[in-house]
């Protein structure tokens, strides 16, 4: 009895331990105006493409403001266009829309970008998970009129 204990208990920490959480993070333009956001990596994520391939991962938005369950279920999300250089990847987010910038396990966001500018103010990614705000597991930096 004391073996099926012990083994059960075992399981359970193991179960525990591996569990993973989808992290989302968002950055909603609230102006009446289109945003220009670049995000840097810490490393050249994309040297693994091969030419002509489309970097569509991560990069999508909605034409208006929604919350994290809206956009998932939304089936009117559009690819952002973008300009990668290196290590950096820039877009200009539309007025009045909300952009998912990256859907990760774990909050991995914080071990691959290192910084993300808006319209030439640079934000550390730290800086921005504490001004954003939080829903369940998921992020959502507000990008306001000034």
């Amino acid at each position: 009895m004391k073996q099926i204990k012990t083994f059960l208990g075992l399981v359970t920490l193991l179960l525990l331990f591996s569990c993973s959480v989808s992290t989302e993070f968002f950055i909603q333009n609230l102006t009446s105006s289109k945003q220009t956001v670049t995000i840097n990596f810490r490393k050249n994520i994309f040297s693994n493409l091969k030419n002509g391939d489309d970097i569509r991962v991560g990069f999508t938005y909605e034409n208006r403001i929604v919350k994290p369950g809206e956009f998932r279920k939304s089936k009117n999300l559009k690819y952002m266009e973008k300009a990668v250089v290196n290590e950096s990847i820039t877009f200009e987010i539309p007025a009045n829309s909300t952009l998912r910038i990256e859907k990760s396990d774990n909050f991995d966001l914080k071990s691959t970008v290192k910084n993300v500018k808006i319209n030439d103010k640079k934000y550390l990614i730290e800086d921005l998970f504490k001004k954003a705000e939080k829903i369940k597991y998921n992020y959502i930096y507000k990008i306001e009129e000034s």
